[in-house]
Protein backbone atom coordinates (compact mmCIF):
# COMPACT_ATOMS: atom_id res chain seq x y z
CA UNK A 1 0.00 0.00 0.00
CA UNK A 2 2.79 1.84 0.78
CA UNK A 3 4.09 1.80 -2.99
CA UNK A 4 0.75 3.69 -3.98
CA UNK A 5 1.83 7.21 -2.26
CA UNK A 6 5.18 6.83 -2.81
CA UNK A 7 6.71 10.35 -4.89
CA UNK A 8 9.26 8.25 -6.47
CA UNK A 9 6.50 5.90 -8.23
CA UNK A 10 5.77 6.97 -11.59
CA UNK A 11 1.93 7.03 -12.31
CA UNK A 12 0.44 6.37 -16.02
CA UNK A 13 -1.90 9.11 -16.33
CA UNK A 14 -5.31 7.85 -18.22
CA UNK A 15 -6.06 9.03 -21.66
CA UNK A 16 -7.94 12.29 -20.94
CA UNK A 17 -9.98 11.42 -24.11
CA UNK A 18 -9.85 13.33 -27.70
CA UNK A 19 -12.03 15.70 -26.52
CA UNK A 20 -10.31 19.07 -25.99
CA UNK A 21 -12.32 20.45 -23.34
CA UNK A 22 -10.80 17.58 -20.80
CA UNK A 23 -7.57 17.67 -22.51
CA UNK A 24 -7.41 21.19 -21.29
CA UNK A 25 -8.80 20.19 -17.83
CA UNK A 26 -6.85 17.68 -17.48
CA UNK A 27 -3.66 19.73 -18.25
CA UNK A 28 -4.69 22.68 -15.47
CA UNK A 29 -4.95 20.05 -13.26
CA UNK A 30 -1.47 18.26 -13.96
CA UNK A 31 -0.62 23.01 -13.88
CA UNK A 32 -1.43 22.35 -10.18
CA UNK A 33 -0.75 19.00 -8.63
CA UNK A 34 1.68 17.54 -10.98
CA UNK A 35 3.86 20.02 -12.56
CA UNK A 36 7.28 17.45 -13.59
CA UNK A 37 4.83 15.50 -15.73
CA UNK A 38 2.93 18.97 -17.74
CA UNK A 39 5.84 19.16 -20.43
CA UNK A 40 5.38 14.94 -21.11
CA UNK A 41 1.84 15.60 -21.17
CA UNK A 42 1.63 18.04 -23.91
CA UNK A 43 3.94 16.13 -25.85
CA UNK A 44 1.21 13.31 -26.23
CA UNK A 45 -1.69 15.21 -26.18
CA UNK A 46 -2.97 15.71 -29.36
CA UNK A 47 -6.59 16.95 -28.23
CA UNK A 48 -5.26 20.31 -26.98
CA UNK A 49 -5.62 23.29 -28.64
CA UNK A 50 -1.83 24.53 -28.83
CA UNK A 51 -3.06 28.77 -27.88
CA UNK A 52 -5.47 27.20 -24.58
CA UNK A 53 -2.63 24.99 -23.60
CA UNK A 54 -0.41 28.14 -23.67
CA UNK A 55 -2.86 30.06 -21.33
CA UNK A 56 -3.03 27.32 -19.06
CA UNK A 57 0.64 26.75 -18.39
CA UNK A 58 1.14 30.38 -18.65
CA UNK A 59 -1.54 30.94 -15.69
CA UNK A 60 -0.07 28.00 -13.56
CA UNK A 61 3.59 29.83 -14.20
CA UNK A 62 4.79 25.87 -15.76
CA UNK A 63 7.94 27.52 -17.35
CA UNK A 64 9.45 24.77 -19.01
CA UNK A 65 5.92 23.86 -20.51
CA UNK A 66 5.20 27.72 -21.49
CA UNK A 67 8.88 27.39 -23.41
CA UNK A 68 8.17 24.14 -25.03
CA UNK A 69 4.87 25.50 -26.58
CA UNK A 70 6.26 29.10 -27.42
CA UNK A 71 9.41 26.81 -29.08
CA UNK A 72 6.66 24.78 -31.00
CA UNK A 73 4.55 27.70 -32.03
CA UNK A 74 8.08 29.17 -33.63
CA UNK A 75 8.57 31.67 -30.77
CA UNK A 76 12.00 30.72 -29.68
CA UNK A 77 12.86 34.15 -28.67
CA UNK A 78 9.76 33.87 -26.06
CA UNK A 79 11.03 30.59 -24.90
CA UNK A 80 14.76 32.14 -24.58
CA UNK A 81 13.79 34.64 -22.19
CA UNK A 82 11.58 32.21 -20.16
CA UNK A 83 14.65 29.67 -19.63
CA UNK A 84 17.27 32.48 -19.52
CA UNK A 85 14.64 34.19 -16.79
CA UNK A 86 14.57 30.75 -14.97
CA UNK A 87 18.43 29.99 -15.06
CA UNK A 88 19.33 33.29 -13.80
CA UNK A 89 16.42 32.68 -11.02
CA UNK A 90 18.13 29.97 -9.90
CA UNK A 91 21.41 31.32 -10.16
CA UNK A 92 20.31 33.98 -7.61
CA UNK A 93 19.65 31.50 -5.36
CA UNK A 94 22.52 29.44 -5.71
CA UNK A 95 24.53 33.20 -5.34
CA UNK A 96 22.41 33.72 -1.57
CA UNK A 97 21.94 30.11 0.32
CA UNK A 98 24.20 26.93 0.43
CA UNK A 99 25.34 26.64 -3.06
CA UNK A 100 25.86 22.73 -2.74
CA UNK A 101 21.55 22.15 -2.54
CA UNK A 102 20.85 24.32 -5.93
CA UNK A 103 23.75 23.40 -8.45
CA UNK A 104 22.23 21.15 -9.95
CA UNK A 105 19.00 22.86 -10.71
CA UNK A 106 21.01 25.56 -11.86
CA UNK A 107 23.20 23.09 -14.20
CA UNK A 108 19.62 21.93 -15.55
CA UNK A 109 18.47 25.03 -15.90
CA UNK A 110 21.80 26.02 -18.57
CA UNK A 111 21.31 22.72 -20.12
CA UNK A 112 17.86 23.67 -20.94
CA UNK A 113 18.73 27.14 -22.76
CA UNK A 114 21.94 25.29 -24.11
CA UNK A 115 19.79 22.78 -25.49
CA UNK A 116 17.48 25.21 -27.10
CA UNK A 117 19.89 27.47 -28.68
CA UNK A 118 21.01 23.83 -29.88
CA UNK A 119 18.01 22.86 -31.58
CA UNK A 120 17.11 26.13 -33.13
CA UNK A 121 20.50 27.38 -34.17
CA UNK A 122 20.12 25.42 -38.21
CA UNK A 123 16.78 27.96 -38.32
CA UNK A 124 18.42 31.06 -37.13
CA UNK A 125 21.44 30.51 -39.33
CA UNK A 126 18.39 29.92 -42.55
CA UNK A 127 16.58 33.10 -41.50
CA UNK A 128 20.19 34.87 -42.29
Amino acid sequence: MDSYFDEESTYDAPNPSNDPDTCELYLSLMCQFNRGQVVAFIQECEACRPHKALEIVRRYRVDSATAYLLEKSGDVSAAFNILLSVANEKIKLLNEDDGHLHLQEVMSSVDDVIGLCQRNSSKLQEKQ
